[in-house]
């Protein structure tokens, strides 16, 4: 198969044509066709719509905010496997979270638990479709007349990591990956580590949220005594996920270059100056209030938050010191260390007389969040990695089985 700069991949109106498009053509026409490449399936309806969506709408929508570019990539390998079948998706999404809004009459609470578990599932096999429905959802809440208080816009936060922010976070965390210079043994440890975390991180993600429902809500919902019904049912779709994915990726590889998505270009720099000054703010401000109501420690731990993402938008070179490099915590270690920190901390206030809940939580959230900008000053040193060894991969199972135990409350130490 010869793919020429003219065939039906030439995309006239882009935004993104010339050299990146030409890259493009060359990178299709240089990759070897898989057995999925020469099926049928993804032809069955077309794919000119779904391939020219993945290429050209994250440049687009990029320039307003990377939460739908995030979940319009997420959808890469569905629009590979199954060509314009992959919108079906995105209306199923519409139709649940008509469903949805229906349901609750508009009010913004969550639907029965049938419903957020399929509209999870949608999100976490194509986290597009998740945002639809929750588009759909919210934009009921709004016309109804139900969105203008502090509580209705915690439950649209918490549904929004449930439905499609939440399961885009594995696969940026931990991406799924084939690993073509490794083999045995440690190919396959990589892989099935990849699928263990992705899974665990999902769980831990949506669960945790789902058992927050009464305080984001202000109300005794089911969802937050159901919350373990959510780690399940996660898991359960996040494996289906996982398998299409590789699926995908192994025999589909043509495909999957099809349809990434050209590199989006920078945002406005009005909107990211609104969205870290106002927005970021303002929402870190209502889930702080619902957790612990109007305290001093509120404010504290909002510059704290603003100061970390302030930091770790610096661009500026700092010292190469390797020792430093190396032992700063990332990815489900930094997790692990703050849960550790945030269970060691309630048992000291605890000891110390503090029976407020409220207060129990400030005083947690505040030494969290200190820990958490301690630790991105420190990540900004540059040096070099850890040599391999074999004792990472224990380390590795380690981290994952500690962070599972302490998140399922099978290890506390309060």
């Amino acid at each position: 198969m010869t793919v020429h700069a003219g065939s039906n991949f030439h995309l006239p109106h882009a935004a993104v044509d010339g050299p990146v498009e030409s890259y493009r053509a060359e990178q299709i026409a240089g990759t070897t066709e898989g057995p999925g490449d020469r099926g049928k399936l993804w032809r069955l309806l077309g794919h000119e719509a779904a391939d020219q969506f993945s290429f050209r709408a994250p440049s687009i929508v990029n320039k307003v905010t990377p939460m739908v570019t995030g979940a319009i990539e997420d959808g890469e390998y569905s629009r590979a496997l199954f060509g314009n079948l992959s919108f079906l998706w995105a209306i199923v999404g519409a139709v649940l979270g008509l469903l949805a809004t229906i349901e609750v009459k508009g009010v913004a609470v969550p639907p029965t638990l049938v419903l957020v578990c399929l509209i999870m599932a949608v999100g976490i096999l194509d986290a597009f479709g998740g945002l639809v429905a929750f588009t759909v959802f919210a934009a009921g809440v709004l016309f109804t007349g139900h969105l203008f208080n502090a509580h209705a816009l915690l439950t649209l936060f918490g549904l929004s990591v449930i439905w499609y922010a939440g399961p885009q976070i594995p696969h940026k965390l931990r991406p799924l990956q084939r690993y073509p210079h490794r083999e045995g043994f440690d190919r396959g440890w990589r892989i099935a580590g990849d699928w263990a975390i992705d899974c665990l991180l999902v769980a831990f993600i949506c669960g945790s949220m789902a058992e927050l429902a009464n305080i984001l809500t202000g109300y005794d919902v089911l969802l937050a005594e159901e919350y373990k019904t959510i780690w399940v049912v996660s898991v359960l779709v996040m494996l289906v996920r996982l398998s299409l994915q590789s699926l995908a990726m192994y025999y589909f590889p043509r495909r999957m270059v099809m349809v990434r998505a050209a590199r989006p270009p920078k945002r406005n720099r009005f909107l990211s100056l609104f969205f870290q000054a106002i927005v970021q703010p303002f929402i870190v401000i209502c889930a702080l209030w619902a957790v612990m109501g109007f305290r001093w420690q509120l404010w504290a731990i909002l510059v704290l938050y603003m100061a970390m993402v302030t930091f770790e938008r610096l661009e500026v070179d700092f010292p190469e010191i390797t020792w430093v490099h190396r032992f700063v915590p990332v990815a489900l270690t930094r997790i692990l260390l703050a849960m550790i920190t945030g269970q060691l901390a309630a048992s000291y206030f605890i000891s110390n007389g503090i029976k407020s809940s409220q207060e129990l939580t400030a005083w947690i959230f505040l030494v969290v969040a200190c820990l958490l900008l301690l630790l991105s000053v420190f990540e900004k040193f540059e040096g070099e990695e850890w040599p391999e060894h074999a004792i990472w991969k224990f380390l590795g199972f380690a981290v994952t089985f500690f962070l599972a135990a302490f998140a399922t409350g099978f290890i506390k130490l309060y």
